[in-house]
């Protein structure tokens, strides 16, 4: 958006984490290591809290570790990308004190990348911990702020009063735009599955599977719908 768009004004209510995403084709050496370890890999993953395994996975705490040592370990996790980061040690979700040393490396990735020091501390979570809001992954979100035809408004001075005829009101000031892209108020993931008349064995719907609350396992896999 912000490689086609004249300037780009994001609104930005509550700061989050965000891993990068890391996408890319795979080697070939993977993909067959892969092919060829399916059964194993499925093993393990059945004794996972998560339903999946980080390619970077401690099994200790990372307050077992020196301090170069945890750093170490997430800078290799940055390297790899993904949801896999809050696998990096096996208490960061139990130990507040293992929660802050992870928090901590990824508000440094920011300072880092982001080179207007307001910017920063606007995009910097503080006041939850780590992946307690549901962690994001991106590409190259951080450094778009480094854009002069970024701009970052942080909701936390001052709430939008009114969307206008010709932009967004937030007290005096109107942010003039030509178009808004809503980034909350959906249904992510179930909205979609639930728009299309998914029918599993005996004809149920996936609307009456899914009545009383979305229920799966390991994923999106659940009983009744064998191909699903």
């Amino acid at each position: 958006m912000v490689e086609q768009a004249d300037h780009v004004f994001v609104f930005q209510r509550t700061p989050n984490f965000s891993i990068p995403s890391r996408n890319g084709p795979l080697e070939a050496e993977y993909e067959q290591w892969w092919k060829s370890n399916y059964a194993e890999y499925r093993r393990q993953i059945l004794e996972t809290r998560s339903g999946y395994m980080p390619k970077n996975s401690k099994n200790i705490s990372a307050m077992d570790v020196t301090p170069e040592e945890r750093q170490a370990e997430f800078e290799k996790s940055w390297q790899i990308g993904g949801l896999s980061f809050q696998g990096t040690f096996n208490d960061l979700f139990f130990n507040k004190e293992s929660n802050n040393e992870a928090a901590e490396f990824v508000r440094n990735k920011i300072r880092e990348t982001v080179k207007n020091p307001e910017v920063v501390e606007a995009l910097v979570p503080q006041n939850y911990p780590f992946a307690t809001k549901r962690l994001c992954v991106d590409n190259n979100y951080f450094q778009t702020f480094n854009r002069d035809n970024v701009t970052l408004v942080d909701l936390r001075n001052g709430s939008i009063d009114e969307i206008t005829s010709n932009g967004i009101r937030i007290q005096e000031k109107t942010y003039e735009v030509n178009d808004i892209v809503f980034a909350t108020g959906f249904d992510a993931m179930t909205g979609a599955l639930l728009k299309i008349d998914i029918r599993g064995r005996s004809g149920k719907t996936l609307q009456d599977k899914w009545g009383e609350g979305p229920r799966t396992y390991l994923g999106l896999m659940m009983a009744d719908f064998p191909n699903l």
